[in-house]
């Protein structure tokens, strides 16, 4: 028995993997390192707080 994928299952299939544009959109709202390293500044000015105040 040959089996013969159907329109659609061809559909389904689309809608079920991830494409490349949709790959690029999920992985541009990550965080990276450049954004960690933005937060050092603040986390710094947060830690010199604390001991200033502990």
């Amino acid at each position: 028995m040959k089996l013969i994928l159907e329109d659609k299952d061809i559909q389904k299939l689309i809608e079920v993997f991830l494409t490349r544009k949709d790959f690029i959109e999920a992985i541009s709202n990550l965080v990276n390192k450049e954004d960690i390293n933005k937060l050092h500044p603040a986390i710094d000015a947060y830690a010199k707080k604390v001991d200033t105040y502990a």
